[in-house]
């Protein structure tokens, strides 16, 4: 009896190790995951037309899944040359991982997108330029150095 009941928890002793070793292996890859950055895939047309809507598109992944749940996701738009006069544009999920806005630009000249997206405790702000109405050559050389700075940690 006593080499019955040694051999039952030797057995369920391993049984246990055994499981915790599994939970680890989920844990492990859930941690994995949780490191793998976010990616924010911005689509801004080249070319726009003054007054008329603009569509803005963003996908969100975390390797090769969909973010459906980003925290945050807006849209950052100024006149080159003009970023303390910027306006913030809330984007609405829509499917797929993909987070839309659309906008309408008063004045010719070139403009810059950014997206700002705060989504599984990392943030991602990609940008883009799209260029309104009639533009002159000189006006895309004249950025000035405020727009090339960016903090993101993409």
């Amino acid at each position: 009896m006593k080499k019955s009941l040694l051999f039952l928890l030797v057995g369920l002793l391993a049984l246990f190790v055994s499981a915790c070793g599994n939970s680890n292996e989920d844990n492990s890859a859930s941690e994995e995951k949780k490191l793998e950055p976010i990616s924010a895939n911005l689509d801004v047309p080249e070319k726009g037309d003054k007054g008329e809507a603009v569509s803005l598109s963003t996908k969100v992944t975390q390797g090769d899944e969909n973010v459906e749940d980003a925290h945050e996701v807006k849209y950052e738009v100024w006149k080159n040359g003009h970023k303390q006069e910027s306006e913030m544009i809330e984007a609405k999920h829509d499917e797929g991982g993909v987070y839309k806005a659309e906008t309408t630009f008063e004045e010719d000249g070139i403009y810059t997108v950014q997206v700002h997206v705060t989504a599984r405790d990392m943030h991602t702000m990609p940008k883009a330029e799209i260029m309104i109405g009639e533009v002159e050559k000189n006006e895309q050389a004249e950025e000035s150095e405020e727009e090339h700075q960016e903090h993101s940690a993409e």
